[in-house]
C-alpha cells in the first residue's frame, strides 16, 4: 500500500473480486471456473490485508479496540446472513444470477474509492542489520534483524520514541 497508494490497492482487490464473479456467471466449464475462483481469492486476500490495514490507519490509538469491535460487526453480520440468502436466491433463481449480483457487488465498492485517504499515514519502520544470506530464522531473532527499528526519514507523524 505504501508503494502503490491505498486507493490503488482496493481498486485492484475489488476488481479482483468482482470481474471473475461475471465469468462465473456465464460459464460452465471447468478452467475459467478454477481461474476465477484463483483470482478471485487473490481480490479477497487483498482486500482483507489493505482493508484491515487502512481501518487501523483511520481509528485513533486510545479508540482502536472499539473501532475495530464495529468493523467486525459491520463486517460478520452480512456475511452470515449473506450466506444463506445466497443459497435460498441460488435456488430459487439459478446461478447466473447470483453470481452477477456478487460481482456487481463487490465493484460496486469502487465508487467510494474516491472518498477514502490517498495514502494513509504510517509510522515509518526500517532495519539495517541484515543476517547473512542462508542463516535461517534463528540468525534473525538472533541478530534482532526481525525487531524494526524506527526512522523519522518520511514519517508521517513520527512515533513517540523514535
Amino acid at each position: 500500500m505504501a508503494r502503490y497508494g491505498t486507493r490503488a490497492v482496493l481498486a485492484g482487490g475489488l476488481l479482483a473480486l468482482g470481474l471473475p464473479a461475471l465469468v462465473l456467471a456465464v460459464s460452465d466449464s471447468i478452467a475459467p471456473i478454477l481461474a476465477a475462483c484463483v483470482v478471485r481469492g487473490a481480490g479477497f486476500a487483498v482486500l482483507c490485508v489493505a482493508g484491515g490495514a487502512l481501518t487501523v490507519s483511520l481509528i485513533p490509538a486510545r479508540r482502536r479496540g472499539e473501532g475495530l469491535a464495529l468493523i467486525g460487526l459491520v463486517s460478520g453480520i452480512p456475511s452470515v446472513a449473506a450466506l444463506p440468502l445466497g443459497v435460498w436466491l441460488t435456488g430459487r433463481l439459478g446461478f447466473p444470477p447470483v453470481f452477477a449480483a456478487g460481482g456487481l457487488a463487490a465493484l460496486a465498492g469502487l465508487a467510494s474509492l474516491p472518498w477514502l485517504p490517498a495514502s494513509p499515514r504510517w509510522p515509518c519502520w526500517s532495519s539495517p542489520r541484515r543476517p547473512s544470506p542462508g542463516a535461517g530464522w534463528p540468525a534473525v531473532v538472533a541478530t534482532g534483524a526481525a525487531r524494526p527499528r524506527c526512522s523519522h526519514r518520511a514519517c508521517s507523524p513520527p512515533r513517540p520514541g523514535c
